[in-house]
């Protein structure tokens, strides 16, 4: 189990890197209401209703340059005309905002699509940084340039969190060494079942960017079926997942890691830890709610959206989110249908039966 304690030890100082980057960045500017909010929301039980949310996923656009295979809101996005529909300008975050469900936040993940290609991106930054909100953006690092990471800086980027892909490694690489910013960036890998069984080693040795002085962590997650088959996700029974995290250990022990949770086969009798139903809004530049990190805005109001006239559905009370809730609650052992395959359903319970199967086999 030593190698389970160094991985829950290293999650958790990538947590508190992360945290304390934030608060350095606002460097004091933090709204008195949405702070509080955050404390009520810790303190607030569970219920079928949202409760206080503390964060906000906002999809800038659904434009990218890139088409990854796993990537929900690329299969969500309809043709290419439509997608135009979906661009948040500077105008649209402000109605956005506006909104009691979207202001009470702290935080605000800006992402896509690829968030760089949204024009009016500095702006909306400085907007949250003059409201003292965290801001942060997900992106694929392609579009990213010396220069806008600077007008970023400038604008109040409280952090940058890279993907990593095949498809940029080279670029991410070459770029991270050559970077002077006081933006904290963090780099992602969506960990595929595919690629631990054919391409270990070169999936291993792609991570070593991750050794910049710029970069400040490292977050390893799953990849997760959409309703088409299991795909790449990567299960508990993989034998090749513990050896992986034993081996980034070993092979990159002075960077800070957040390890992905395995998704179980096997479910009964574990209690169901998932918050994000309550503490996250997921939004679109037409103000379409996601539920989860799984299910993500609907471009056609799948799941509610904020300017409705129905009161429950604007404030993400909608059938969808009380029945996904009322799942996640309950102390029946099946789990709601629309988590079958998602790796965030539990707490690191999961990791620690991983390492005993593990122990067992071994």
């Amino acid at each position: 189990m030593e190698n389970y304690k160094a991985i829950a030890k290293s999650t958790s100082r990538y947590f508190r890197r992360t945290l304390m980057d934030l608060l350095r960045r606002q460097r004091g500017l933090v709204s008195p209401m949405a702070a509080m909010n955050v404390l009520r929301q810790m303190a607030s039980k569970k219920s079928g209703a949202m409760g206080r949310c503390v964060q906000v996923n906002l999809l800038l656009t659904r434009r990218c340059n890139l088409r990854c295979s796993f990537c929900c809101v690329d299969k969500l996005s309809g043709s290419k005309n439509r997608i135009k529909e979906f661009e948040v300008d500077f105008a649209r975050f402000k109605e956005l905002f506006a909104h009691p469900l979207v202001a009470i936040n702290l935080s605000y993940v800006l992402m896509g699509g690829e968030p760089l290609l949204c024009n009016d991106l500095e702006r909306i930054v400085a907007f949250l940084k003059s409201k003292g909100r965290f801001s942060r953006i997900i992106t694929n690092g392609l579009l990213l340039t010396g220069d806008r990471l600077k007008s970023l800086e400038k604008a109040g980027l409280s952090q940058a969190i890279i993907s990593l892909y095949d498809t940029n490694e080279e670029y991410v690489g070459n770029f991270l060494p050559s970077v002077k910013s006081g933006v904290p960036i963090y780099l992602s890998k969506v960990l595929l079942g595919s690629d631990l069984e054919n391409r270990y080693d070169e999936l291993l040795d792609g991570l070593k960017v991750c050794t910049a002085p710029q970069c400040r962590g490292l977050m390893l997650s799953n990849c997760m079926s959409y309703g088409d088959g299991e795909g790449d996700v990567v299960y508990d029974d993989n034998p090749l997942l513990m050896k992986f995290y034993g081996d980034v250990l070993k092979k990159y022990p002075e960077v800070p890691v957040s390890f992905a949770y395995p998704v179980l086969r096997r479910t009964e009798g574990m209690k169901k830890k998932c918050s994000v139903p309550w503490n996250t809004v997921y939004l679109d530049a037409k103000g379409n709610l996601g539920m989860c990190c799984k299910f993500q805005a609907h471009p056609d109001g799948k799941f509610g959206n904020i300017f409705s006239a129905d009161s429950e559905e604007r404030m993400a009370n909608g059938p969808a989110f009380r029945r996904l809730r009322t799942g996640l609650l309950s102390d029946r052992p099946n789990i709601p249908a629309e988590c079958a395959g998602c790796s965030n359903l539990y707490d690191d319970c999961s990791l620690r039966m991983l390492f005993e199967k593990s122990s067992a086999r071994d």
